[in-house]
């Protein structure tokens, strides 16, 4: 059975993810403004962007990194460019 916790009776509830989406501009520019521990060597992707996946997939009621992982990988070809990501 899917037991998404949003989905279970009592459950948390669902944030309206159209709304994170108009907003992701604001979103991104204050996840820009966090630190990034990463050496310049071998970095394909923004922080920012790396965090906001990690953001939307655990809204999407994934719970550990495998979870993440695979959400983006669904996620990448669909949601990207919807949701305002580029490449470095």
């Amino acid at each position: 059975p899917f037991d998404v916790p949003a989905f279970q009776p009592g459950g948390p509830p669902v944030p309206d993810l159209n709304y994170v989406l108009d907003r992701r501009g604001e979103l991104l520019a204050l996840l820009a403004a966090v630190p990034d521990p990463r050496k310049r060597r071998g970095i394909r992707h923004r922080q920012a962007n790396i965090l906001l996946v990690a953001i939307c997939a655990t809204l999407a009621g994934m719970r550990n990194f495998v979870a993440v992982g695979q959400w983006a990988t669904l996620f990448a070809p669909r949601g990207a460019g919807a949701a305002g990501l580029s490449a470095p």
